[in-house]
């Protein structure tokens, strides 16, 4: 357990998540979840890979998620022209 978890829990994932310039109600906030938990375990630890730069979630879980700045939440941001 000493490099994170081994499974990814999208419902983790989902409650310790910012949402900027979305709400959790907002369609392609919904179809992400959606997709994401049709992923089977390899799918989900290299989108993990791709968003975050580790394929292992934190032994404490996305709480525990650390970004530049310490711990931070996993965030979706939409921006405007």
């Amino acid at each position: 357990m000493i490099s994170g978890r081994p499974t990814i829990d999208i419902e983790d994932l989902k409650r310790n998540t910012e949402l900027v310039n979305y709400v959790k109600y907002d369609q392609i906030i919904i179809w992400l979840f959606e997709v994401l938990v049709s992923f089977d375990m390899e799918l989900r630890t290299a989108f993990l890979q791709f968003v975050t730069g580790s394929s292992r979630v934190p032994v404490e879980g996305f709480k525990d998620l650390r970004g530049m700045n310490g711990v931070q939440k996993f965030n979706i941001h939409k921006e405007f022209e």
